[in-house]
């Protein structure tokens, strides 16, 4: 089982919904923002944007992430039949995965994932099976009881663990103010920074500044949270929504409506400020933060227990499952169990053969990443829908490694086009 934490097995207490506020520095004559000043709550919610694994952003955002091709690849997901998955449970691990850092995200003071996704964990509730002195639990729903076969179905909440003082999560709560540009570079406040982004925002008179108050709640940080996927000047956009036109791209089959930022000079601004922001996070020092724990798990999030594959090639490393030393009360007396965290993907095994999530069946994965169980009535369906002839097709293979899927991570992220863009030019014709 590798290396394990200790946690309590009680219920947890939901927390009430709080607001933040961020204050922003507008140039009112051109329209834009030039700053703003953020707390240490603020940027902790913030930086937990960088914990969320892809499924729950693409749930939170309703599949409409504008993320490139990941919308089609989490709808597919849920219109997969269950006979494709190795367990049922398989499909709750991609379309409500985990956060790894959850234990973390829990002190936040607003949660966006928190209602979505609580910190649930199932067993089952058969007397026989939890009075063995090993017995199983999981943190994914649907899940099998390895010992009777039974879907575990009995819920309770993770005790909220207190790890940090004074509810500080990821970075520290010491009164320090941080400035957020408008692309979303963080850094902590100092007289010197604040003159140089003035300056370097060709500000001259500060008269002319107006300081407004952004309030944010758990839907307004979900706006924010898009945007961020979007494109710059974020804040900007959220201050000066008139600028925001909407437009179509003759590139997208589906003539998908996108927001396109335009500024006086006609640019246009797609490039997206999630990677401004973990550059941030590895700049800051380390006496900024909670803990070097809790910046790894910002620069280096693992994937939850057991959401990993041993075929994978990116080399993610997995958090380790979780254990539990509980007291059962039964008709006989006391007794001392040891509970594991089991695999959802393994029905009713002990043997870690991590096959993945779905069982040994082939596919159809069209351009723009839907998919869909390879058969003749699917090929020929898509086939109708791009217009395509027997004439027009011909067969490819080619070998994946690291490197196409890493193009593949890349290209479904930015494009409605991600196998030609990802793989058209590895691929090698069949004769």
């Amino acid at each position: 089982m590798g290396s394990s934490k200790l946690v309590d097995w009680s219920p947890g207490k939901a927390r009430e919904e709080e607001r933040l506020s961020l204050n922003v520095w507008v140039d009112n004559a051109k329209k834009r923002v030039v700053l703003a000043e953020a707390s240490s709550d603020f940027i902790n919610v913030l930086f937990s944007f960088l914990t969320l694994p892809l499924g729950t952003i693409i749930k939170l955002l309703s599949k409409n992430s504008g993320l490139g091709s990941i919308d089609n690849l989490y709808d597919s997901i849920e219109k997969l039949d269950d006979q494709y998955w190795q367990t049922k449970a398989c499909s709750n691990m991609l379309l409500s995965p985990r956060n790894a850092a959850e234990k973390y995200c829990e002190h936040l003071k607003l949660n966006v994932d928190g209602d979505n996704n609580p910190r649930e964990f199932y067993y089952c509730k058969m007397e026989r099976c939890i009075s063995h002195s090993k017995y199983y639990f999981s943190s994914v729903r649907d899940t099998i009881c390895h010992y009777c076969g039974e879907v575990m179905d009995e819920v309770e909440l993770w005790e909220k663990v207190e790890i940090i003082e004074n509810d500080e999560v990821f970075v520290k709560k010491n009164n320090v103010k941080y400035i957020i540009t408008d692309d979303f570079h963080v850094k902590p406040y100092s007289m010197s920074y604040y003159y140089d982004m003035l300056k370097d925002s060709g500000v001259e008179d500060l008269y002319l500044m107006e300081v407004r108050t952004i309030e944010f709640g758990r839907e307004e940080l979900l706006n924010l949270l898009k945007k961020l996927l979007e494109g710059k000047e974020v804040l900007t956009k959220i201050c000066f929504p008139d600028l925001c036109i909407r437009s179509t791209t003759p590139i997208y089959y589906d003539e998908m409506e996108i927001k396109i930022f335009e500024r006086e000079d006609n640019a246009q601004f797609e490039t997206r400020c999630m990677p401004n922001l973990y550059n941030s996070i590895q700049e800051l020092k380390i006496d900024c933060f909670t803990s070097e724990e809790a910046k790894s798990m910002l620069i280096s999030p693992q994937l939850p227990p057991f959401s990993g594959y041993n075929k994978q090639m990116l080399n993610i490393q997995e958090h380790p499952p979780y254990v539990v030393n509980r007291i059962n009360i039964f008709k006989e007396g006391l007794g001392e169990s040891y509970s594991s965290e089991i695999d959802p993907k393994l029905p009713m095994t002990d043997i870690d053969s991590n096959d993945g999530f779905v069982g040994t069946q082939s596919f159809v994965v069209t351009d723009d990443f839907h998919f869909t169980p390879m058969s003749s009535l699917s090929f020929t369906q898509i086939k109708e829908m791009l217009g395509l002839r027997i004439d027009h097709l011909e067969k490819r293979k080619m070998s994946i490694g690291k490197a196409q899927v890493l193009n593949l991570l890349r290209a479904m992220l930015v494009s409605k086009t991600v196998l030609s863009d990802a793989l058209f030019h590895c691929a090698k014709q069949v004769k």
